[in-house]
């Protein structure tokens, strides 16, 4: 089996948790790599992006209303709020049978069968993961599988489809050497070090 984006999202998952509790409580009022963002803006992003994951694993529409500031939406205690999203992503997920897999759902720019339609939301998980450890003065590694995947995924999508105001930024420059990591976070559009 080759890893998909049910896979994405499902590591993407347990990625970002790691970094929600490696995040001190004093870091999140401080500036995100997201421009004008907090690390809690950024948890109220990932909070409700997964909420959009959940409602397509369901079957159900996938509209969700993001805020701005994004730390709106969360109800109650953040990491509370981060933890009760995350285990009903879990319970969709332990829901899921072969045929949910294979039925259609809308991608970024075409209909995808749902095992490569959740790719948005796993991207989301990895990117904003990184950006709350890089809040926190932290540096971390995402998987391989992931790095290649999502690698794969912005070389194949149209630069207009994902390079505009609410997805990803240009490119940004790394140097030479630079990680597997690095290279995903700057092709997503942001700075690294």
């Amino acid at each position: 089996m080759t890893f998909n984006a049910i896979d994405l999202y499902t590591a993407g998952l347990t990625f970002f948790d790691v970094q929600v509790d490696a995040t001190p409580n004093d870091a999140w009022e401080q500036p995100s790599p997201c421009d004008g963002w907090s690390a809690l803006d950024v948890l109220g992003h990932v909070g409700l992006i997964n909420r959009m994951g959940i409602a397509i694993l369901c079957n159900e529409s996938p509209n969700v209303d993001l805020p701005d500031p994004p730390a709106v939406a969360i109800d109650g205690e953040p990491i509370a709020w981060w933890k009760q999203g995350l285990a009903e992503a879990h319970t969709a997920l332990g829901a899921l049978t072969e045929a949910d897999l294979d039925r259609e759902i809308d991608g970024l720019v075409e209909r995808l069968p749902l095992r490569d339609g959740l790719t948005f939301p796993g991207a989301d998980l990895f990117l904003h993961g990184w950006d709350l450890a890089a809040t926190g003065g932290r540096t971390i590694v995402m998987p391989e599988d992931a790095i290649a995947y999502l690698t794969k995924v912005f070389e194949s999508l149209p630069e207009e489809a994902i390079r505009r105001p609410g997805l990803f930024g240009p490119v940004v420059e790394v140097r030479e050497g630079a990680t597997g990591t690095e290279k995903l976070v700057a092709l997503a559009g942001r700075r690294v070090g």
